[in-house]
């Protein structure tokens, strides 16, 4: 096995740029963090930080590295490696199980 530093992944040398769409969701939120401790530069947004919520959450993402961002969509740029989103749920549209995640 080859030993590899911090941020380095079997795909790649480099650490990747990503973007979490819905960072203070209890899915999005976890994936960005472990991101981040594996050395990669993340940033995230959502609405619930552009509308002065959930700013304990913002503040602890701040601290472990992950850049917030405004959820109005500047921030999706092709200097990106990686975009995460969760889609948001609607009513009658299915459970967690059903909905799908996108990796674009």
């Amino acid at each position: 096995m080859t030993s590899r530093r911090r941020g380095e992944s079997r795909w790649t040398d480099r650490r990747l740029r990503y973007h979490f769409s819905g960072l203070a969701g209890a899915r999005v939120n976890p994936l960005a963090q472990l991101m981040a401790a594996r050395g990669h530069h993340v940033q995230g947004s959502d609405r619930s930080f552009d509308r002065c919520e959930n700013q304990e959450l913002a503040a602890r993402v701040t601290v472990l590295g992950i850049a917030v961002k405004p959820h109005d969509g500047t921030a999706v740029t092709a200097g990106l490696d990686r975009f995460f989103a969760v889609p948001v749920k609607v009513r009658g549209f299915g459970t967690f199980p059903m909905r799908a995640f996108a990796l674009v």
